[in-house]
Parts: C-alpha cells; structure tokens; sequence
C-alpha cells in the first residue's frame, strides 16, 4: 500500500511482443506500461474516493536507457502536483534499480455529462494528497529525473 510521501511500486512484467528489431521494449509500448502502472495505482489510490472521469490532457516520456525483454520490471507512481482541475503522475520503469525510462502524465478531472474540466472534490483531492511527492524540477528544467523511496 501507498503510504505519504512513498512512491506506489509494482512488478510490470514484459511481454515477448514489447521488443523492437533491436531487442529493446519498444517506445510506444513504453507508454502503455506507464498507463498500466498508472492504473494499478489509481486502484489503490482511490479504493475509497470516489472518482469521476479523468482524461490524459499530455504525455512526456524520457528514454533513458533501453528497456531489455527479459529483466525485471519495476513501475513506480506518484502524483506529483495537484491542481484545482488537474494532477501529474510520475511513472518511472526500472531494471536492475536504474531508471530506464520517465514519464509525466497531466490528468485532467472531467465532468462525466459536458467533458469539461470540473474542480477536484474533496475526498479525491485527500487520496492524491497521500501520494503526492512534490517535484523538485517542477521547472521541468531536463534534470535527470529521480526516483522516490519505494513504499
């Protein structure tokens, strides 16, 4: 379980199909292991808030190091701004305890009628509140990024 300040880690198993012509998962796969590391922690995060439609509003990845079909995969999220409408999600994807690649996810929280952003309610605000680790580069000023103390 996430505890403050702790990033949410889960194994994120690779499959055969990730890989490129050159045996590194391939980037676009990339983005969807962040969206299923991102949905394993929003399951944990707000197992008691409830939620409403959030929409991906941008997407950066940082390529790090080429990520090898057959290692060990970690995921590690953490929500590293809140918003009045909208939250970051950090992803990260380890191997062998290095940061293969980085991601930052901007969810916009939605209106489930009209599709436009609506205010962040209160209890859904407490459960990001729990997994927030502020970003030290909130600049985004190309830092190597770092990776939060495991929980």
């Amino acid at each position: 379980m996430t505890r403050p300040g702790r990033a949410f880690v889960c194994p994120m198993p690779l499959r055969w199909s990730d890989q490129d012509l050159n045996a590194h998962v391939n980037n676009a796969k990339v983005v969807t292991l962040f969206e299923e590391a991102r949905l394993q922690a929003s399951a944990v995060w707000f197992r008691q808030a409830p939620q409403g439609p959030r929409l991906v509003r941008s997407l950066t990845v940082d390529y790090l190091h080429p990520l090898l079909y057959g290692e060990a995969t970690t995921a590690h999220v953490w929500i590293s701004r809140i918003g009045r409408t909208s939250f970051v999600v950090h992803h990260d994807l380890l191997q062998r305890g290095q940061a293969c690649a980085t991601g930052r996810s901007v969810m916009v929280h939605v209106d489930a009628e009209t599709g436009q952003p609506t205010p962040i309610g209160a209890e859904m605000r407490e459960a990001l509140a729990a997994a927030l680790i502020p970003d030290e580069n909130s600049a985004d000023d190309g830092a190597t990024p770092r990776t939060p103390a495991a929980g």
